[in-house]
């Protein structure tokens, strides 16, 4: 028998009255091997899961052979696929466009992949940090998303300023600590090209 390259299609014929011993005709054998699963999860590179990300597969000359969307999970899958190799394109509004090259499906198993975008749409904020006296100089500031990723900024600045840029856009929640202080938290949503505002006054602790 002879398989299809690269497909796992439905292949050659062995029949031994045909030249060179492949054929269609009756005592022919046709051989047909079943296809597989590409499934994962899009997250973008700050561990924050994406939904409504589109997912491609393309095979070795760039025919589209699958597609899906992620869930608001961030989880998609890629069902039926011919047993071969394939190139991923992830795509949606906010996130640079990732394509993951070689990625085999194989007959009858789920090919598990992890996909991180990087954002290309972002935001700043900025504030004051400050007692019920004056300004507050040397306060850390921890900017997280709940998911293992912090931007950290070691000190405010001399008059208690602060400010943190380049942060994707969504929800996120600042905390302040400083010594005498009660630490305080406080969540602040990134918006395209913004420049949040979002001021502390912290409380003798």
């Amino acid at each position: 028998m002879v398989i299809e390259a690269g497909t796992g299609r439905t292949v050659a014929t062995a029949d031994s009255n045909a030249p060179g011993g492949f054929g269609y005709g009756a005592n022919s054998v046709t051989i047909s091997i079943p296809g597989g699963n590409i499934a994962g999860v899009v997250k973008d590179t700050y561990f924050n899961v994406l939904g409504g990300v589109q997912v491609t597969a393309r095979n070795a000359i760039g025919n589209v052979e699958g597609t899906a969307v992620t869930g608001a999970d961030g989880s998609f899958v890629l069902q039926n696929l011919a047993v071969g190799i394939y190139n991923l394109t992830c795509s949606d509004p906010t996130h640079d466009t990732l394509v993951t090259y070689g990625v085999i499906s194989f007959s009858q198993q789920t090919t598990t992949v992890a996909l991180n975008m990087n954002p290309s749409v972002v935001g700043n904020v900025h504030g004051t940090i400050s007692d019920a006296v004056g300004v507050i100089p040397g306060a850390q500031i921890f900017l997280g998303n709940g998911n293992g990723y912090n931007f950290i900024q070691t000190g405010s600045g001399l008059y208690g300023t602060w400010g943190l840029g380049e942060i994707p856009v969504g929800t996120w929640t600042v905390t302040v600590s400083a010594p005498g202080y009660v630490t305080q938290s406080k969540q602040v949503t990134i918006t395209a090209n913004g420049n949040a505002l979002l001021d502390f006054i912290m409380s003798p602790a």
